[in-house]
């Protein structure tokens, strides 16, 4: 069975795990939230126009990890990776197997030390404090909901009032400040930033190979689809979708 195939049947098909996870929460609130996340995900996939493409695979563990062609990726690939929290897998995996260099960007306090750690020992992994945005500027990041989370948003997915300012770069504006022409593996894991940064990518053209994003609903699903429709201007391809994660490849990488 494809991985294509396994992450949708995994969405209908719970889990005894997930099942058990239901029947032991005491609050219908909470079961009624993770049944309506449940629907929300089908209705996105629903909406995805999926392209069978061979070769996929997942790198990393199932809460860290994304799908991609392996069979494409080489040592000379440019990779950038946003959102890492404390799961840092995908990353690893793509340096372990395939030699690659990873450019890896988190502002938040808990990524920061964990990753600064692991790239001191790891000379491919190159570790940068910033968040990515549509364009380059400070930007309230707004806490979770429990201190004990890593993830911030920018788009304050939890509705919290607390935050803090980091600093923010755009994708056109990291490959001119790296050196690089373009980028071949691009993954976007950004709490609802992942629209001001496909923007970006749109106005300036720029057609990674891969793009990995885990869209979040800050509107409606109908705009989380909508942004996956209009990534076809870059002639980037959905072959992969398992929840709200969704793995594009470009058109070029077709035969």
């Amino acid at each position: 069975m494809s991985p294509r195939t396994r992450g949708f049947g995994a969405i209908l098909r719970p889990t005894s795990g997930s099942l058990s996870g239901l029947a032991e929460s005491a609050r219908p609130s909470v079961a009624m939230r993770k049944i309506g996340s449940r629907l929300e995900w089908l209705n996105f996939r629903r909406r995805i126009d999926v392209v069978p493409y061979g070769g996929l695979e997942r790198l990393g563990t199932s809460y860290g990890g994304y799908v991609v062609p392996t069979h494409l990726i080489a040592p000379e690939w440019v990779c950038y990776s946003a959102g890492l929290g404390e799961d840092i897998s995908f990353e690893l995996e793509l340096i372990r197997r395939f030699g690659c260099t990873v450019d890896a960007f988190d502002p938040t306090p808990k990524s920061i030390e964990y990753v600064s750690a692991v790239a001191k020992t790891n000379t491919q992994l190159h570790f940068h404090p910033y968040g990515l945005w549509g364009s380059d500027s400070g930007q309230r990041f707004y806490t979770p909901r429990d201190p004990s989370h890593v993830s911030h948003s920018i788009e304050n997915l939890q509705g919290t009032s607390d935050f803090i300012l980091v600093e923010c770069r755009s994708v056109p504006s990291l490959l001119t400040e790296l050196g690089h022409d373009t980028v071949d593996l691009l993954k976007l894991d950004v709490e609802g930033a992942e629209y001001a940064v496909l923007n970006s990518l749109l106005e300036a053209a720029i057609r990674p190979s891969v793009l990995c994003v885990d869209f979040h609903k800050t509107t409606t699903i109908e705009h989380m689809a909508g942004a996956v429709d209009r990534l076809r201007e870059l002639d980037l391809r959905p072959v992969y979708v398992y929840r709200t994660d969704v793995t594009l490849v470009a058109g070029r990488h077709f035969s």
